[in-house]
């Protein structure tokens, strides 16, 4: 037990530290950030690539893998305050999600067995900033994931169990 003492004592200093809102992030990275000074399409094919690998390794592992478009108050003008607060800035950002969007449609039609979640669009009342939901828009965006779930997971209920009537039908 003597690393409890240790453990609360460290908590304690990270709670200090990093405590207030964004301060780690602003301790770490020193915002606001800069964006590319235009778009770049190598930036969407390796988000591409690497959604492709990450698929690739679920699908090995037996599962089916959802992918779910990225949202946002798409009538939003401005951006969050740790990023560079200009019209060129929030133009691009708003360009790389709709391009990061359409590499997820992508990714998903490339493999049967996964699917693309188009769970948009909602109200800029749903977001607390442009691109945070709000504690509704939570609500919301859970709800519109798990309609989009359900009949997913009930077509791989049915299949299961039809495979294990089929398996106890033999083996009668």
């Amino acid at each position: 037990l003597p690393w409890i003492g240790s453990y609360q004592l460290f908590r304690d200093w990270l709670t200090r530290r990093f405590g207030k809102a964004n301060a780690l992030l602003y301790w770490i990275s020193d915002p606001p950030w800069n964006t590319a000074p235009s778009f770049d399409s190598h930036m969407v094919e390796a988000f591409e690539r690497n959604v492709t690998n990450l698929v690739s390794v679920a699908k090995t592992g037996g599962c089916a893998p959802v992918l779910i478009q990225w949202e946002c108050d798409w009538s939003a003008r401005h951006l969050p305050p740790y990023h560079e607060r200009t019209e060129r800035a929030t133009a691009l950002y708003f360009q790389l999600l709709r391009a990061n969007n359409d590499a997820l449609q992508r990714v998903a039609s490339r493999f049967d067995g996964c699917t693309y979640l188009d769970v948009g669009p909602f109200a800029p009342s749903q977001f607390s900033d442009t691109i945070h939901f709000s504690p509704d828009g939570l609500t919301e965006m859970a709800r519109r994931v798990a309609d989009g779930l359900e009949p997913l997971v009930r077509a791989r209920l049915e299949a299961q169990t039809a495979s294990v009537k089929e398996a106890s039908w033999q083996a009668l």
